[in-house]
């Protein structure tokens, strides 16, 4: 949901007073375009899916709040350009198979890059989380600007390779816990790259390569009341794997003053992949709902 409210908070700025078209590419039995409708309800949703079984329940299931069809490059070019393309868990192979550069080569990733980018509009965003390589990586990158927000932390959870097909980010789950364990040494642009997923089609070549939004900045008058600390490595009932990125939750519970309202101050961070020591991310606000508007009935 992060990821949609800042494509949402960018394409404020950037298609004001626009009817948006919006694509869920690879929407399965459809359930990404319900949210789509409710994050966007002036928006035109689309989903495909390359399943015909699939495509026929979603149409059935959800064809009233999006246009479903067929995937194929013919039917995404008719149905385009796009405003906002999403592709989440579409492009990878999970769990990741020993022979990934048979089984998805880089070759295909990109091909599949090229078919969104392609129908995508000058200032429209690719959402693209859990993916089998960087995006950033691929020849169709040149064009488009990074956009980064202060509520997106993550780009998923699945394997990640290098162009070579080589492990970049093993994925390792025990007890729920997920942890990204290090592979080579293959280094990102920057520490933010880990989080990398929200890509803009730039307007003009001369573009910035990296836009920040601040969607959840803290209040500033606040008055501190506790403070807690966790791990993704809490839950582990064995040994950390070797090069592990270890994320740190610092939740920090505090009283606004001028409102008497309260949220958490949270703050993650992680271990860098591109320095010495943990690299911390901007704090963002979560506030607690006031549950003065509840009626209890015994």
């Amino acid at each position: 949901m992060n990821h949609l409210l800042t494509a949402r908070e960018r394409l404020r700025t950037t298609k004001p007073g626009r009817r948006l078209k919006i694509l869920s590419f690879g929407c399965s039995v459809g359930e990404e375009t319900v949210t789509l409708r409710y994050v966007f309800p002036e928006a035109d949703v689309f989903g495909c899916d390359i399943n015909p079984a699939l495509v026929e329940i979603s149409t059935r299931s959800v064809g009233q709040v999006a246009t479903i069809f067929q995937s194929s490059e013919d039917e995404i070019s008719a149905h385009g350009p796009f405003d906002l393309i999403l592709a989440s868990a579409v492009l990878c192979v999970f769990p990741a198979p020993a022979d990934i550069e048979q089984s998805f080569p880089v070759s295909r990733f990109d091909e599949m890059i090229k078919l969104l980018t392609d129908n995508l509009s000058p200032g429209g965003l690719l959402v693209l989380t859990n993916a089998a390589y960087r995006f950033t990586e691929c020849p169709h990158a040149a064009g488009f600007t990074t956009i980064r927000s202060d509520i997106v932390d993550t780009a998923g959870y699945v394997d990640v390779y290098s162009r070579k097909h080589r492990p970049y980010l093993k994925r390792v789950n025990v007890a729920g816990a997920n942890l990204y364990a290090r592979r080579g040494r293959f280094t990102p642009r920057d520490d933010e790259d880990f989080a990398d997923s929200i890509f803009e089609k730039k307007m003009h070549p001369e573009g910035p390569d990296v836009i920040t939004l601040r969607l959840a900045e803290p209040p500033i008058d606040v008055t501190s009341l506790s403070q807690h600390t966790r791990l993704n490595t809490d839950f582990m009932d064995r040994e950390v794997p070797d090069r592990p990125i270890v994320v740190t939750q610092t939740f920090e519970l505090c009283q606004v003053n001028e409102t008497g309202k309260y949220g958490y101050r949270l703050t993650v961070g992680w271990a860098s992949l591109v320095g010495e020591g943990t690299y911390w991310r901007p704090p963002i606000w979560r506030e607690i709902p006031s549950l003065d508007h509840l009626i209890f009935i015994r």
